[in-house]
């Protein structure tokens, strides 16, 4: 191996300085005579190109050889890997702490873009140079309009204290210093005030350049049913929530709050997201902080008897994501006694077609069954009616089907229980008793000799769309077979 070293170092070293090789062909010394024979003059200056390509051979296949008695280990510590730049943010989440830049005041937010260079700095140097433009989207039909629906993520080398520093046409501010400890996930927020942004407070002694909190402080407590969703990622949220009925909506990412519509949808899931996984959720009215809702109250009385002990099928699984109306017929069987019904009776046209309830069959003793049929077939579910009255969930697929020839995919809960959960994510607001048990219309009746407004929150299963806007003098109720279950005030 040591000759062959020598030997190629000799090569090199005759290439450089334009010496010719053997001609082969000549049997000789190349030296600019006969050898050359009709190339003229310009072969010598062609056989010191060929004599470094054939060192360059020469090299790579001694590289080999010598790669070639080393251990797998040695081997594989020679191949450069492709995350090693200075820029460790190319591989969010692989390893080290996190922190995920924001500028106060953009969250969805419509705004002219900031060419603002983010250069963040640690105990050995720049760890990271980008830019806020990353985050920016532009806003459809608005000329130099964007908005940003998440943070600037950067993965950090390892523990320790790190400096930002921002970089613009006319900036440039050594913004605050924080520390990161293993595993961290951090929020770092910029004032927006330094940057431009309208609204935001200026730096003072008591407004930071910047603050930082962790993900978790930022997204804040989960829900009861929410947090079974936490550590999931964007993808597994959505199937598992389908499959349980529930529609998903990202109400922050990154760091950044989004803006959201004002509604109530007791059935949708709000996501807070960093680096794409789940770190709080919660249903809509769902409570998400210690002492059980706003005020701290102790949830609202709903033990109200429903005549005939109902049973209710509403559609669920993707199908209620998608708001699709099933296509088919529904028959419930109780006691040997058969009742069959269509979608088409409960749909009601609100700007556009949707469901305004469940389909209510009566109830009773005895065995119960649920069977549907539509275009894709039939199947059906036995039903547990021993505890009174049922509120059946139907999982549709996406398209509105249900598996053929099987049994149905369902979910069963008493009405009891069903009006429990509405009245546990309305805790801490004022109770309204008064109208527990009351008919619809005999709601309707005594809202108006109170002096406020009703606003019908579910009917028979299905939930509709709610303003999350707080107003004394309007009473929530939810209607299960004609009667209030569950009510309050806000």
């Amino acid at each position: 191996m040591t000759e062959l070293r020598d030997r190629l170092d000799r090569l090199a070293a005759r290439a450089t300085t334009g010496t010719t090789l053997d001609d082969p062909s000549t049997g000789g010394v190349g030296d600019g005579g006969d050898a050359r024979g009709a190339r003229g003059d310009a072969a010598p200056r062609r056989w010191p190109l060929l004599a470094a390509a054939a060192a360059l051979v020469l090299v790579v296949g001694a590289a080999l050889v010598v790669a070639a008695t080393r251990s797998p280990d040695e081997v594989a510590t020679t191949v450069p890997d492709p995350r090693a730049t200075t820029d460790s943010s190319s591989a969010p989440g692989a390893g080290g702490p996190v922190v995920s830049i924001v500028v106060e005041g953009r969250g969805s937010q419509a705004g002219p873009p900031l060419d603002v260079e983010v250069i963040v700095e640690g105990p050995g140097g720049e760890v990271a140079h980008r830019n806020l433009a990353e985050t920016e989207t532009s806003v459809d039909g608005a000329p130099g309009q964007v908005f940003v629906d998440r943070g600037l993520i950067v993965t950090l080398p390892g523990p320790g204290g790190y400096a930002v520093r921002l970089v613009g046409e006319r900036l440039d501010i050594a913004c605050s210093t924080f520390d990161a400890a293993a595993g961290d996930r951090l929020v770092y927020v910029v004032g927006g005030a330094q940057l431009g942004v309208e609204g935001a407070a200026e730096p003072s002694g008591e407004v930071p350049c910047a603050t930082v909190t962790t993900a978790e402080e930022w997204a804040g407590t989960s829900g009861e049913v929410g947090s079974s969703f936490v550590g999931m990622t964007e993808a597994e949220v959505a199937a598992a929530a389908g499959t349980a009925g529930y529609s998903t909506r990202v109400a922050g990412r990154d760091g950044v709050d989004l803006a959201l519509t004002d509604d109530l949808v007791p059935t949708r899931l709000d996501l807070w997201l960093y680096e794409g996984v789940v770190v709080a959720a919660a249903l809509g009215g769902e409570d998400r902080g210690p002492g059980g809702g706003p005020d701290g109250g102790a949830g609202v009385d709903v033990d109200v008897d429903v005549d005939g002990d109902p049973v209710v099928v509403v559609p669920g699984g993707e199908a209620a994501v998608n708001r699709t109306i099933p296509d088919g017929l529904v028959r419930v069987t109780v006691g040997g006694t058969s009742t069959e019904r269509s979608w088409t009776e409960v749909v009601e046209q609100v700007g556009e077609p949707r469901l305004g309830g469940g389909l209510v069959f009566a109830g009773g003793p005895g065995p119960a069954e649920v069977a549907v049929t539509g275009p894709w077939g039939s199947c059906s579910a036995p039903l547990d009616t021993a505890g009174g009255g049922v509120v059946v969930t139907l999982l549709y697929s996406a398209d509105g089907t249900l598996p053929d020839g099987g049994g149905c995919p369902i979910e069963q809960t008493t009405v009891a229980e069903h009006a429990a959960g509405w009245a546990d994510g309305w805790a801490g607001y004022d109770e309204a008793t008064g109208y527990l048990g009351l008919t619809e219309s005999a709601a309707l009746d005594l809202a108006a000799s109170d002096g406020v407004e009703i606003r019908l929150a579910a009917r028979d299963g299905v939930a509709f769309p709610l303003r999350s806007n707080l107003d004394p003098d309007r009473v929530n109720v939810v209607v299960v077979a004609d009667r209030v279950v569950a009510a309050a005030r806000f």
